[in-house]
């Protein structure tokens, strides 16, 4: 299951709320908070995108560079095969 949404090198989280029976999510690696909504996952990546698009035009109109997603490093899979540890 996709747990995030890509768009203009910019990430955005996928969250169920069940009390608001909603989707919703932010913005990923920047500290500005940028939030979106919607009832289906079609409906919250278009919001998503719609969200990211103001974001860079509001920086724009306010003559401030926009943030750029800090990425963040992958985790590694372990290899199951490969056993850690001391032998005694």
């Amino acid at each position: 299951m996709k747990t995030t949404f890509e768009y203009q090198g910019y990430r955005g989280s996928i969250k169920v709320s069940e009390v608001d029976n909603c989707l919703y999510g932010t913005l990923l690696d920047i500290t500005d908070l940028v939030t979106y909504e919607a009832q289906t996952v079609a409906d919250l990546r278009r919001e998503f995108m719609a969200a990211v698009d103001d974001y860079l035009e509001t920086c724009r109109g306010m003559s401030k560079e926009p943030q750029k997603p800090t990425p963040r490093p992958r985790k590694k899979s372990l290899d199951r095969n490969h056993q850690t540890g001391a032998r005694l």
